[in-house]
């Protein structure tokens, strides 16, 4: 893995525990990492859909 996709990858696992945190209360994403993976999941189908619609 490249440092540019690592970075990318971790600022989007630090932004699905915080959205997370804030959506239903602290601690919560840590407690529900299923749930993270989902939100994770989801964002690199939207990256992928972005970068698709650029070309």
């Amino acid at each position: 893995m490249n440092n540019e996709i690592a970075h990318e990858t971790d600022a989007m696992l630090h932004q699905a525990v915080k959205s997370i945190d804030t959506l239903f209360e602290e601690g919560y994403a840590q407690k529900n990492p299923e749930l993270v993976s989902a939100f994770l999941l989801a964002a690199s189908n939207n990256n992928i859909a972005a970068s698709n619609n650029k070309a």
